[in-house]
């Protein structure tokens, strides 16, 4: 299952403990805070930059 909760594979239960959102990791085990049943899950934080030239507000004399 791929979305922005972590459900439980087995029970469909919303996770409200897991890594922070700033973590990545590849795999992860966990316990269903529903079912109490291990369940295997990775988590993918992308991170997106822009910038700008800085330009000072000179005037020309």
């Amino acid at each position: 299952m791929t979305g922005e909760n972590l459900i439980c594979p087995y029970c469909g239960a919303v996770q409200e403990t897991h890594e922070p959102d700033e973590i990545s990791a590849i795999m992860c085990l966990t316990e269903c805070e529903r079912c109490d049943r291990e369940f295997w899950y990775s988590v993918d934080v992308q991170r997106t930059y822009d910038s700008d030239k800085y330009e000072e507000d000179e005037e020309d004399e």
